[in-house]
């Protein structure tokens, strides 16, 4: 259930820095509130309606509510993570996505996040289609829907860059999401693992802080 052993990345160590260390990188450490995992098995995707063949990582983690921040530099998303527990990170590892294929062995994707919306999530998988459901609702009940992202993602943020949506409203179940650096793309993600191989964070690197 491993995935691949991740090279240093400047990300990893901004990751649990302290805010006088962001600040000389130009960074901003947002706290979003918690994301409810019903189920633990953990979503990195798109956040908006149509991305239904989207699949869980390979690692699941505990159910219940863990801890969310995004990191911008400037005006973009430069990293967002979840965080599971306060122990020390020994190692950081790809986040493989379990694949299985009809007829045959189960094969494993570790591109990370794929964003076709200019928007990145964490969400637990029981949410998922939660976002098609009251995508559909809205179509057919309210003459003045205009699309997801304004009249129902964007309604519940803190801001136009990051926040928690609960895409049922009075459901708790909800996803983290936050604008995805550059856009659109292939984005990747890691685990940070304590010494008992245990997660302590989940990472989506949006690729600013290498450009920057």
């Amino acid at each position: 259930m491993a995935g691949k052993p991740a090279g240093e990345r400047l990300v990893f160590r901004l990751a649990e820095a302290a805010d006088s260390e962001l600040a000389a990188h130009d960074l901003r450490r947002a706290g979003l509130g918690q994301l409810y995992l019903p189920t633990g098995r953990l979503l990195i995707c798109d956040p908006t309606p149509g991305m239904s063949d989207s699949e869980p990582l390979e690692r699941a983690v505990a159910p219940g509510r863990y801890l969310v921040s995004a990191f911008a530099h400037e005006d973009r998303n430069a990293f967002a993570l979840l965080r599971f527990s306060t122990e020390r990170i020994a190692r950081w590892e790809t986040a493989p996505i379990e694949l299985i294929v009809d007829g045959g062995e189960p094969s494993r994707y570790s591109g990370g996040c794929i964003v076709d919306s200019g928007f990145a999530g964490f969400m637990d998988m029981e949410t998922h289609n939660l976002i098609d459901l009251r995508d559909n609702a809205e179509q057919d009940d309210n003459p003045d829907y205009e699309g997801y992202i304004f009249d129902a993602l964007l309604e519940s943020f803190f801001d136009e860059e990051a926040g928690l949506h609960c895409p049922i409203k009075g459901d708790p179940r909800n996803v983290a999401a936050f604008t995805s650096g550059y856009g659109d793309g292939e984005y990747p993600a890691f685990w940070g693992l304590d010494a008992a191989d245990s997660p302590v964070l989940l990472l989506c690197d949006f690729l600013v802080i290498e450009r920057s």
